[in-house]
Protein backbone atom coordinates (compact mmCIF):
# COMPACT_ATOMS: atom_id res chain seq x y z
CA UNK A 1 0.00 0.00 0.00
CA UNK A 2 1.61 3.25 -1.15
CA UNK A 3 1.25 6.82 -0.04
CA UNK A 4 -0.62 9.52 -1.96
CA UNK A 5 1.44 12.56 -2.97
CA UNK A 6 -0.28 15.95 -2.79
CA UNK A 7 1.37 19.20 -3.85
CA UNK A 8 0.53 22.55 -2.24
CA UNK A 9 -0.40 25.36 -4.63
CA UNK A 10 2.72 27.32 -3.69
CA UNK A 11 4.89 24.28 -4.49
CA UNK A 12 3.09 23.87 -7.83
CA UNK A 13 3.99 27.45 -8.71
CA UNK A 14 7.62 26.86 -7.73
CA UNK A 15 7.68 23.68 -9.82
CA UNK A 16 6.18 25.48 -12.83
CA UNK A 17 9.02 28.05 -12.78
CA UNK A 18 11.67 25.35 -13.19
CA UNK A 19 13.12 23.99 -16.42
CA UNK A 20 11.01 21.29 -18.13
CA UNK A 21 13.71 18.65 -17.72
CA UNK A 22 13.99 19.37 -14.00
CA UNK A 23 10.20 19.26 -13.68
CA UNK A 24 10.15 15.81 -15.26
CA UNK A 25 12.86 14.54 -12.88
CA UNK A 26 11.02 15.88 -9.83
CA UNK A 27 7.66 14.48 -10.94
CA UNK A 28 9.24 11.08 -11.67
CA UNK A 29 10.74 11.12 -8.18
CA UNK A 30 7.33 11.97 -6.67
CA UNK A 31 5.86 8.97 -8.48
CA UNK A 32 8.61 6.75 -7.06
CA UNK A 33 7.84 7.97 -3.54
CA UNK A 34 4.14 7.40 -4.12
CA UNK A 35 4.75 3.81 -5.20
CA UNK A 36 7.01 2.96 -2.27
CA UNK A 37 5.72 1.44 0.96
CA UNK A 38 8.03 3.58 3.09
CA UNK A 39 8.67 7.15 1.85
CA UNK A 40 11.20 7.73 4.64
CA UNK A 41 13.82 5.54 2.97
CA UNK A 42 14.40 8.09 0.18
CA UNK A 43 14.48 11.18 2.39
CA UNK A 44 16.12 12.77 5.40
CA UNK A 45 14.19 14.03 8.42
CA UNK A 46 14.29 17.78 8.99
CA UNK A 47 15.47 18.90 12.41
CA UNK A 48 12.84 20.26 14.75
CA UNK A 49 9.75 18.88 13.00
CA UNK A 50 8.91 15.20 13.25
CA UNK A 51 6.77 15.13 10.11
CA UNK A 52 8.91 17.26 7.78
CA UNK A 53 11.26 15.45 5.39
CA UNK A 54 13.55 16.64 2.63
CA UNK A 55 14.14 14.78 -0.59
CA UNK A 56 17.18 15.34 -2.78
CA UNK A 57 16.89 15.14 -6.57
CA UNK A 58 20.19 16.27 -8.06
CA UNK A 59 20.69 19.95 -7.16
CA UNK A 60 17.03 20.35 -6.26
CA UNK A 61 15.20 19.70 -3.01
CA UNK A 62 11.62 18.96 -2.08
CA UNK A 63 10.38 19.64 1.42
CA UNK A 64 7.47 17.38 2.34
CA UNK A 65 5.30 16.54 5.30
CA UNK A 66 4.46 12.87 5.81
CA UNK A 67 1.04 12.23 7.36
CA UNK A 68 0.83 8.57 8.36
CA UNK A 69 -2.73 8.76 9.67
CA UNK A 70 -4.13 9.50 6.20
CA UNK A 71 -1.25 7.93 4.22
CA UNK A 72 -0.35 11.18 2.47
CA UNK A 73 2.83 13.02 1.57
CA UNK A 74 2.26 16.74 1.05
CA UNK A 75 4.97 18.52 -0.95
CA UNK A 76 5.40 21.91 0.73
CA UNK A 77 8.30 23.48 -1.13
CA UNK A 78 10.35 22.78 -4.29
CA UNK A 79 13.50 24.54 -5.40
CA UNK A 80 17.23 24.66 -6.00
CA UNK A 81 19.38 23.73 -3.03
CA UNK A 82 20.84 27.23 -2.71
CA UNK A 83 17.36 28.78 -2.32
CA UNK A 84 15.18 26.15 -0.66
CA UNK A 85 16.12 26.74 2.97
CA UNK A 86 15.72 30.54 2.94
Amino acid sequence: MGYKVKIKESAKKELAKLDRQVQRRLIAFMLEIEASDNPRISGIAMQGNMRAWRYRVGDYRMIAEIQDSIITIEIIKVGHRRDIYR
